[in-house]
């Protein structure tokens, strides 16, 4: 037995097969540890649609109701304007994984539009900006 293994130390081909299936283990654990993360990233993305379609109508009637406080009530405070500012950093961060390139787009324009000088701040624009947001919490996500 002893002559067997030390005869197998020597051999070529034994020596290459046993190269070759190290190697290929090694690759398989790679492939094997890529999927199992995308498989994760996949699972994350559909829990956060399923309490999105469950919640996004909350974010809707908040802005809905920011929107009626500035139109109807001709509420014009800083205080309202951090609140929307608050809600849509809320809405930004839980929901991150669904938001498109020209959501981020919009979203950045709208908070940068928030925090600019109180008294260069038209109600009518933030207005026009919240429909957007409103529009945007009723649309439904899907798996993909």
């Amino acid at each position: 037995m002893n002559t067997f293994i030390i005869n197998l130390n020597n051999n070529i081909y034994f020596l290459f097969a046993v190269s070759l299936s190290s190697l290929l283990g090694f690759m398989l654990s790679i492939y094997v540890t890529y999927k199992s993360h995308n498989i994760s990233k996949i699972l994350k993305r559909m829990e956060t649609i399923q309490a999105y379609n469950e919640s996004k109508t909350q974010f809707a009637e908040r802005f809905k109701g920011y929107k009626d406080s500035i139109l109807k009530d001709n509420l014009n405070t800083r205080q309202i304007l951090h609140s929307i500012l608050e809600d849509i950093f809320k809405f930004e961060i839980q929901y991150r994984i669904l938001l498109s390139k020209t959501d981020f787009i919009k979203l950045f324009f709208i908070k940068f539009y928030l925090k600019k000088k109180f008294k260069k701040v038209n109600f009518d624009k933030v207005c026009n900006y919240l429909d957007f947001l409103i529009g945007r919490c009723y649309k439904k996500e899907e798996n993909r």
